[in-house]
Formats: structure tokens, sequence, C-alpha cells
């Protein structure tokens, strides 16, 4: 889950943040409740539902901001992507989406899942998850041209943006983010 979730996690956080401190809080709660709760899911495809509320519940949290990092504020205000204006576009437009088309081209285009591995975890047919995969795209690219100055004279490649967006992560950040998650799960698991 934490693998193939957590730049969906990252990328999602940035319809809220850009702020290591807060994402971190936001995606380290999404990834171990998923974590824990997993086993509770009827099949498969409803990890990304879950995921999502998850992220949207932390990112919507009411209680007051506590300190996570007891060493200071040295990373409270570094960005979790270093992202010029078209990657801020790339990111506007994938956040855009609805979760289920989101899911899809993060977990296919950036996680490299196969369309017929995608189908068998939303138990669907691979023709179905074909058509969704070509319809989020094509709703991807629209929602970008609407954000940006491209003109719809020119193609967007949807797997070199969002592959480009993944780069923009801060990779040693996010792999120690996403081993801290793990071992949260693992102790509250035994």
């Amino acid at each position: 889950i934490i693998q193939r979730y957590l730049r969906y996690v990252l990328i999602r956080c940035t319809g809220y943040t850009n702020d290591k401190a807060q994402a971190q809080r936001m995606a380290v709660y999404a990834l171990v409740t998923a974590c824990l709760l997993f086993d509770k899911l009827r099949r498969l495809g409803q990890l990304g539902s879950l995921v999502e509320m998850m992220v949207k519940i932390a990112a919507e949290d009411p209680t007051p901001e506590l300190p996570f990092d007891p060493q200071g504020d040295a990373h409270a205000r570094e960005p979790i992507f270093v992202l010029n204006g078209r990657m801020c576009e790339v990111a506007g437009a994938i956040n855009g989406l609805d979760p289920f088309a989101r899911e899809l081209l993060i977990l296919h285009h950036i996680e490299r899942l196969e369309v017929a591995t995608l189908a068998d975890a939303h138990g669907v047919s691979v023709d179905d998850i074909g058509r969704a995969l070509a319809e989020a795209e094509g709703q991807f690219i629209e929602l970008l041209r609407g954000l940006s100055a491209w003109d719809d004279e020119t193609g967007a490649d949807v797997h070199a943006l969002l592959v480009e967006l993944a780069d923009c992560i801060d990779l040693p950040w996010a792999e120690s983010l996403g081993a801290f998650a793990l071992r949260y799960a693992a102790e509250w698991n035994e």
C-alpha cells in the first residue's frame, strides 16, 4: 500500500498544501490508516477510495497544528515539490480530476501498473479500465489546457507530464516518510 500509494498521496496533498510539515502529517495519517483498514475492504479496488478519503480527512483536520518534528521548524517551510509554473499546472490538473480518474492515471503512468492489473483490482474488464483510462487522460488534458497557455494545437504527453511531476518529489524525504508510516502501521498491528 505504501509503495503504490505514497506518491499518489503526496500528489494529492498538493491540492491542499505544498508545505512538508503539513503534508507529512497528512500523508502519515492517510497511509497508516489505509494499512490498518485494508483488511476491512471487500475488494482491492476500494483501496483508492479509502486513501482518497483519508487524505481529505487529514487535510481538513480541524484540530490545532501540533509540531510533528521535535527537532524544530527547519523543514516547516520546505516544499514537497519544487514546481515551476508548468508543473504547478500539472499538479492542479491532476488534483482537479475525480478520485477514480486520478487514481488510474497515477497508478498507471507513475507507478506503472498495467491495465490488466488495474482491471483485476477493481473487478472490471480490461476494456472498461482501458476506456476509463482514456477518458481520464482526455479530462486531464482538458483541465490542463484550461489552466495553462497551451493551445488546442499542442499535444500533451500525459505519461511524460505525470512522470515529470513525480520526479519533482523530494524522493529521499518521501522514502523516509514511507518507511516511518510502515513502521508505525507495523507497530500498531502487533
